[in-house]
Formats: C-alpha cells, structure tokens, sequence
C-alpha cells in the first residue's frame, strides 16, 4: 500500500468517526438524562398570602404570630399541606421604626431573627419600593408541625411568599417547559 492510498484511508476513518458522533443510542441517553428528573422530582409552588397591608403589634417581650398552614388553606380552599416540603418563605413587610423582627417556626425549630426594615415616614406609604423583603428557609429538617411567622415591633405586612414542593403532584415536562402552570416555577 502506497503512502497516497493510506493517507486516503485514514482520511476516511476520521470522516466516518465525526459523522457518528451522535448515534441514536447516545441522543435517547441524552433526553432522558435531562427529562427523567423533571418527570420524577416533586413539582415546586408558589404560593402568594395576600395579606392587604395588615398592621401587627407586639408589644415588649411579645410576638405576633401568622399561621402559614391556616392562612393557606384560607386562601387556597382544597389545598393538601401533608404532601407539602415547605421551603423558603418570603415575608413582603415593613416596620415603623426599622427595628421589627421577625423569626420562621416549623414544627420545633425555629429560624434566627431577622431585621425589617422601615422608616416612619414611608409607614403610610403603599408604594412597594418602601417594603422590605424578609427571607427565610425551613430551619427544619422536616416540615411537620407548625408553620408560623412570629413578629416583633409594629410591622405592616403586604403578602407572605411561600415556597413549597408538592410530592403528592410530579412535574410534567410540557408545563415545565410551557409555563402553564399558575403556581410553577
């Protein structure tokens, strides 16, 4: 075999090579790989507590307390918190003087203490820009038992976020993708 009839074949080879760099067999592996854990993890909500700037205070050595589980079944007739993880929730809220806190309580373990921020000019105000975002994760490993915001100081609250997985209800890569799912991100 000469030297022009070698170069030729090997030529060939790596043509032939980067033609079947994507068999079937590796694009099926690769679609499942990206599919499979949307279709088997838990579908991710929402949740929105519209709470029309309602005034809390507390006053020294005392809390007042928003109990998410019955605010949600409030506002979310027919909901199912068993099968719910809490996550994360965000407290939209603000305080007369700057000085409120507030602190998340799932079942026995309760989160530290946080700032809202406020100033007492801005307390009568209704513009969003002068509510302060509070955000809390579950200090719990698990989420029995109660779920409560507890407050300290005079605190205006807009609306309480919560963010929850839903393992009664699995994602579906159409509303995934699609975004036809009100409460899904």
């Amino acid at each position: 075999m000469n030297t022009a009839t070698l170069e030729n074949s090997c030529n060939s080879k790596k043509t032939q090579k980067k033609k079947g760099r994507f068999t079937p067999g590796i694009l099926v592996a690769l679609t499942c790989l990206f599919l499979l854990p949307a279709v088997a993890s838990a579908e991710r909500l929402r949740l929105q507590i519209d709470m029309g700037d309602t005034v809390f205070q507390a006053g020294h050595n005392q809390t007042a307390v928003l109990p998410l589980k019955r605010l949600l079944r409030q506002q979310y007739p027919g909901i199912k918190l068993q099968n719910m993880e809490l996550k994360r929730v965000v407290l939209v809220a603000k305080s007369k003087g700057g000085h409120g806190l507030a602190n998340l309580r799932v079942g026995n373990k309760v989160s530290r203490e946080r700032l809202i921020n406020g100033q007492p000019q801005d307390f009568n105000r209704r513009s969003t820009a002068t509510f302060d975002k509070v955000r809390f994760f579950n200090p719990a490993g698990s989420t029995r038992g109660t779920w409560q915001l507890q407050l300290k100081g005079k605190v205006k609250v807009r609306k309480v976020i919560v963010i929850a997985e839903d393992h009664q209800r699995r994602r579906r890569p159409c509303k995934e993708f699609c975004g036809t799912t009100p409460h899904h991100f």
